[in-house]
Formats: C-alpha cells, sequence, structure tokens
C-alpha cells in the first residue's frame, strides 16, 4: 500500500505518475495505478479511476480485470451510489459486463442497461442488484 499512501499525502504529484503507469506497456504498473486507491475511502479520486478503467476496460489480462473489479469493490464500501446499472453512457455497457463476468459464472444473470441523462452526484453507472439462491 506505500502507492495508496504516497497518493493520499500527495495526490497533486502522484497523480501524474499514475497516470505514465496506467498506459504503461508493464502490466504490474498498470495494475498498481487502478488498485492503489483501494484504501483511500472518501479520498479516492473517483474520476481518476473511472479514467484508469476505461483505459484499460478492453484488456483480457486477468490481472488487470481482477484490479478493476477489485478498485470498484472496494470504493463501493464508500460511495455504494458511484458504483451501481443506470448508465449515463451506453457505451460504458461492455465494460460493466466485463466487471460482472469476473464474479458470476455462465449463465450470467439476467440484466438490463438503461440509459439516463444523469445521476445523483454526477455519477456515469449506477448499478442495482437482486441476486437469488446465492
Amino acid at each position: 500500500d506505500l502507492v495508496g499512501r504516497v497518493m493520499r499525502s500527495d495526490p497533486e504529484s502522484v497523480s501524474p505518475v499514475l497516470r505514465q503507469w496506467i498506459v504503461s506497456d508493464d502490466l504490474w504498473l498498470r495494475r498498481a495505478a487502478i488498485i492503489c486507491q483501494n484504501k483511500s475511502r472518501a479520498k479516492t479520486d473517483f474520476d481518476l479511476l473511472r479514467q484508469f478503467i476505461e483505459l484499460t476496460s478492453h484488456e483480457t489480462e486477468f490481472f488487470i480485470r481482477k484490479a478493476i473489479g477489485w478498485a470498484l469493490r472496494e470504493y463501493s464500501r464508500t460511495d455504494p451510489d458511484g458504483v451501481r446499472a443506470y448508465l449515463t453512457d451506453m457505451g460504458d455497457f461492455p465494460l460493466v459486463n466485463g466487471i460482472m463476468e469476473q464474479y458470476f459464472s455462465a449463465p450470467y444473470p439476467a440484466r438490463a442497461a438503461i440509459g439516463v441523462a444523469s445521476l445523483p452526484k454526477g455519477v456515469a453507472v449506477e448499478m442495482d442488484a437482486i441476486l437469488g439462491g446465492c
């Protein structure tokens, strides 16, 4: 959690470094950029996290996909409204599906994407789930 501690103490200096890491060829730097805020709770820069997720959502690498899911799960403990599946941009639906595939096996739970003009607190995605037989 060294990177996370440094990020929390000096985000203005660390964010530019993380922006370089997220486009690096090094898988582990990209992964570190995604998960470094996992313990940041209310100090999480969710806009930065969303940018990193968008930049890596096309990747099929297991550790990147797991990092995305982990980061969203951790942030949802602080701001569940920030991580839910009404989408302000329907282009985000493949990202939501990719994350869902990390936590569920086929056949996947039924789901729907609903495009909306805006969501509370300016979030881009809102997801609600009803799961049975868990």
